[in-house]
């Protein structure tokens, strides 16, 4: 694949605004276009069966980029910064990349276009050949569920969901783009982080409960809150079931608790444990041992030493501090 405008530039300097280095790819081939629209500065590092590049678009005026596609593909795109682009793809459907989104699509050959508003862009794609994936489905399954996702949305005319830029899909990126290896070393790893994006993808796609609606997420969290505070007697909070009570994965029930709570699951669920615990120390006549097997904590030491690292004393000396219990408990 490679962006046309009027000239390209293999060796020429181009000012790389600060927020964008990180995304550099130190081992890719540099190469600069420009005209009257403007500049592109593009860092491509090119296999048999796959295409990573990084580009910088910085545009004087409103301008269409056009791509040559030579064979069938499959596109992963990270909108990292900059406005709305819109494309289409005749057959497919209209693209429409978001600053802190991604998205995968199947892009046939021929000449395809994006309009581009004026301002600086930064982007990074991914580009797979179909026969690339074909040949990893074969022994993956997840490779092989996410290319008969493609290929569904492709005979509807439609594309698959755009997905939020989840914590560790920014990791794996910045892995690709800071490998100092060479060689067949470079291409094991880089083979390894592609296969870390779709999967992670494809955990977005079939979870399209998590992925949607406001009032999904909502009705998500509130569920998950109630499940940790009626299991504050427990030792360790079920984080398994509470995912298949939700019947979503667990690995995206804690990205999004995390997200939206502040805190993982545990914290929560440990910091509950110790509000129930105080609560008892201050309001009730309760033993120490009687309150530490209330709230999870067969042995009264550790259940001691936990609280005191909470309330930086012990459950005997905050007995003669009710001022330490929450508003609500007063």
């Amino acid at each position: 694949m490679f962006l046309q405008l009027n000239k390209v530039v293999a060796s020429k300097a181009i000012t790389i605004p600060i927020s964008h280095r990180k995304y550099l790819m130190d081992y890719a081939i540099p190469h600069l276009a420009e005209d009257h629209s403007g500049t592109i500065f593009l860092q491509s590092i090119k296999r048999q069966d796959y295409v990573i590049s990084h580009g910088i678009f910085s545009l004087k005026k409103q301008a269409w980029i056009r791509a040559t596609i030579t064979k069938p593909s499959i596109m992963l795109i990270y909108w990292i910064s900059g406005h709305t682009m819109f494309g289409k793809i005749p057959g497919v459907g209209e693209i429409v990349l978001t600053k802190g989104h991604y998205n995968l699509f199947y892009l046939p050959r021929g000449v395809r276009s994006g309009r581009m508003k004026k301002g600086d862009y930064t982007a990074l794609y991914v580009e797979m050949s179909g026969t690339y994936l074909n040949k990893l489905s074969v022994n993956n399954p997840m490779v092989r569920r996410l290319v008969e996702h493609v290929e569904l949305s492709s005979k509807k005319g439609s594309l698959l969901p755009v997905a939020k830029i989840p914590h560790e899909f920014e990791i794996i990126c910045n892995d690709l783009l800071r490998s100092y290896k060479t060689g067949s070393a470079l291409d094991l790893e880089l083979e390894a982080g592609l296969l870390r994006l779709l999967s992670l993808y494809l955990l977005e796609l079939e979870n399209p409960f998590i992925i949607t609606s406001a009032s999904n997420k909502k009705s998500i969290i509130n569920h998950a809150l109630k499940y940790i505070n009626d299991n504050t007697t427990k030792v360790k909070l079920p984080v398994k079931d509470l995912a298949k009570q939700l019947n979503i994965c667990l690995r995206t029930l804690e990205r999004l608790f995390k997200r939206e709570v502040g805190k993982t699951m545990v914290e929560y669920h440990q910091h509950e444990k110790m509000k129930k615990a105080l609560f008892f120390v201050i309001k009730s006549n309760m033993p120490i041992k009687s309150i530490s097997i209330e709230t999870g904590y067969q042995d009264v030491s550790a259940f001691i030493r936990i609280f005191k690292k909470y309330y930086h004393m012990t459950p005997t000396m905050a007995r003669g501090h009710p001022e330490m219990l929450p508003s609500p408990y007063e």
